[in-house]
């Protein structure tokens, strides 16, 4: 008598198809909560939406890219030792400019990123745990 259990975390269309390919031999899992966790649109790639990992990952790219321009350019001036008098204002300026566009890109990058993990984790699915016993295949379904 063979018994399996299967845990799969997917979509339904997907536990469908893992539940008949369970009847054959086996299943493999197909979505993981852990890989919904990381940035960059990974999540979305995994549950199968390419646009919206795309998206995620050229917009998170470009605003941790922002973020660490501006925090750079920040740091640079403000290791400036030698300022003309005229300019002092200038750099002063500059200075609090570069220290917001940091702080605002990195706001974004962060809000980004966590919209990105909740839409990964709600188009996960509901977790199915599947088992099937014997030549008769009897199951046994379980959704959470």
């Amino acid at each position: 008598m063979i018994v399996a259990l299967v845990l799969v975390s997917a979509a339904p269309a997907v536990a469908r198809e893992c539940e008949t390919a369970i009847e054959g031999g086996g299943c493999e899992l197909a979505g993981s909560r852990w890989v919904a966790t990381v940035p960059f649109g990974v999540g979305q790639f995994q549950n199968g939406d390419d646009r919206l990992g795309a998206f995620l990952l050229i917009t998170e790219t470009v605003l941790l890219g922002a973020s660490v321009t501006f925090w750079v350019l920040h740091e640079d001036i403000a290791r400036v030792e030698h300022v003309r008098a005229d300019d002092v204002d200038q750099v002063r300026r500059r200075e609090e400019q570069y220290r917001w566009g940091n702080r605002v890109a990195l706001a974004l990058f962060g809000g980004t990123v966590l919209a990105g993990i909740i839409e990964a984790q709600l188009s996960l699915g509901a977790v199915d745990a599947t088992m099937v016993a014997g030549p008769t295949s009897a199951h046994l379904s379980l959704r959470y």
